[in-house]
C-alpha cells in the first residue's frame, strides 16, 4: 500500500498544485517527496501497530530489523517512479488511467497473497524479474523470521531501485522547465 498509494498520489500532485508551480518559485520536486514522506508516516504508524500485535500474539526477532532495508529500497523504488508519473501527467493527462490498470496487473503479479514458492518453477523465474516480489518477500519474510531472499537478489534491486530513481529524477528535472507553459 505504501508503494501504490505514493506512485498513485505523485501522479497527479504537479497538476493538483499547479498553482504552486505557476505563481510561486518553489521546487517543484518537493511535492512528490512530500506524498512519500506523508505516506511513509502512515506506514510506520500501521507497522507499529503491527509490532504491538506481533509483540502479544509472538515474539518478534532482530531479523524484523531487515524491514528498514526493504523499506529504503521500497521508497527509493517509490520515489523515482513517482518522478516519472509526476512529470508526464503534465504533459499527458491520461497517465493517471493507465497508471491504475498497471498498479492493479502489478498487484497481482508481486507475491503479497501468496508466496514465490506456490508459483508453478516455469513462472518463479518471471516473479523474481518485478521488483516487488522481492521487496515484498523480504519485508514478510524478515516480520516471520524465515529465510531471506540471496543477497543477489537484494542487492539486484536495491541497484534497480537506485536506478528508477535516478532515472526519476532526471526525467523529472527535464519535465520542470516546461510545467509551468502547460499548466
Amino acid at each position: 500500500l505504501l508503494f501504490q498509494d505514493t506512485v498513485m498520489r505523485s501522479c497527479t500532485v504537479v497538476v493538483d498544485n499547479s498553482s504552486l508551480i505557476t505563481k510561486t518559485i518553489m521546487p517543484a520536486e518537493i511535492l512528490p517527496i512530500a506524498i512519500t514522506l506523508s505516506n511513509l508516516v502512515h506506514h510506520a504508524i500501521g507497522l507499529g501497530i503491527l509490532m504491538l500485535v506481533l509483540i502479544t500474539v509472538q515474539s518478534i526477532h532482530a531479523s524484523a530489523l531487515g524491514i528498514l532495508l526493504y523499506l529504503a529500497i521500497l521508497l527509493l523504488l517509490a520515489q523515482g517512479i513517482g518522478w516519472i508519473v509526476a512529470g508526464l501527467q503534465v504533459f499527458l493527462r491520461d497517465t493517471l488511467q493507465a497508471l491504475q490498470i498497471l498498479m492493479l496487473l502489478w498487484f497481482y503479479f508481486t507475491p503479497i497473497l501468496y508466496t514465490l514458492d506456490r508459483l508453478p518453477p516455469g513462472l518463479r523465474g518471471y516473479a523474481v524479474l518485478n521488483p516487488m516480489a522481492i521487496i515484498v518477500t523480504g519485508y514478510r519474510n524478515s516480520l516471520l523470521d524465515v529465510a531471506q531472499p540471496t543477497g543477489m537478489q537484494v542487492g539486484t534491486v536495491f541497484g534497480v531501485s537506485l536506478a528508477v530513481f535516478l532515472v526519476g529524477a532526471w526525467v523529472f528535472r527535464q519535465a520542470k522547465p516546461g510545467f509551468a507553459d502547460v499548466l
